[in-house]
């Protein structure tokens, strides 16, 4: 029912691209492709789990999940061929624990091994390093190994910072202009098939921007935390049960995420 209940909701906003949870058996042996600007993304959300819960026996299609590892990685060589990138959203991890666990690094590094240009993760509620990753057989990969929390009411004092990942992707068409002789032999369609799949797609630019989760009086918000203020912090939950939250403490717990990192998975 919550799974059928989120499918309606955002099929009133067509401008977000819905991942992980399926309609129908068809439709979840797809892959979902994001077209922009001459750009074709794949993308891919899997879960570790339902936190406990189990799908309806014959129903198993209805969330994409980790357990499903053949069907990731073989969707991952169809998007090789048939996109510019491919970026997996996983939910994995360990809660509260500020560097990924083993089975996060694994996962990475088959997942940059089988095709996956971007990876983002989330699950542990806080914080986790991100850089790039470059594997034993010589793929690299983006990977921001948690970005903690977005919105929560949780009250422990380390969920309460989480990130935004700032992401530039840039195509270049250097292989493009080598080849204008041969391209322009072809009819509209075909150069522009031609062009795409000669072009250069590559991650360019990538930051963690931080963000607070702000459980103030009756709501919660969320603030850049460039925009956040120390009377915000003092209305936060956190502050008014005794804990006190202030500017200079978020930026100093910032600090050891700021910088992005060669990742040695």
């Amino acid at each position: 029912e919550g799974i059928e209940d989120t499918l309606q909701f955002w099929k009133n906003h067509p401008e977000v691209c819905v991942l992980g949870l399926h309609e129908s058996e068809e439709e979840a042996g797809e892959i979902r492709y994001l077209r922009k600007n001459g750009i074709c993304l794949a993308l891919f959300n899997y879960s570790y789990g339902l936190n406990g819960r189990r799908l309806p026996e014959g129903e198993e299609w209805r969330v994409d999940l980790l357990s499903e590892k053949q069907k990731l990685l073989e969707a991952l060589a169809v998007a090789e061929r048939e996109a510019d990138l491919s970026i997996c959203f996983l939910h994995i991890g360990e809660e509260y624990a500020p560097e990924p666990t083993e089975e996060q690094k694994a996962w990475i590094r088959e997942l940059a091994d089988a095709g996956a240009d971007l990876i983002l993760c989330t699950h542990p509620h806080v914080l986790q390093p991100y850089g790039r990753v470059r594997t034993e057989a010589g793929n690299t990969a983006v990977v921001f190994c948690s970005l903690g929390n977005f919105i929560s009411n949780q009250d422990r004092p380390e969920t309460v910072l989480g990130g935004a990942a700032s992401i530039t992707i840039t195509k270049t068409w250097d292989e493009m202009e080598a080849n204008a002789a041969s391209a322009a032999a072809l009819d509209v369609t075909d150069a522009k098939m031609q062009q795409e799949k000669q072009g250069r797609t590559v991650v360019s630019e990538y930051e963690l921007l931080p963000l607070i989760c702000h459980w103030g009086k009756g709501k919660t918000e969320v603030y850049f935390l460039s925009d956040y203020t120390d009377e915000l912090a003092a209305q936060h939950v956190i502050s008014r049960r005794g804990e006190a939250l202030s500017l200079k403490k978020l930026w100093e717990s910032f600090e050891r995420y700021r910088e992005k990192q060669e990742l040695h998975f």
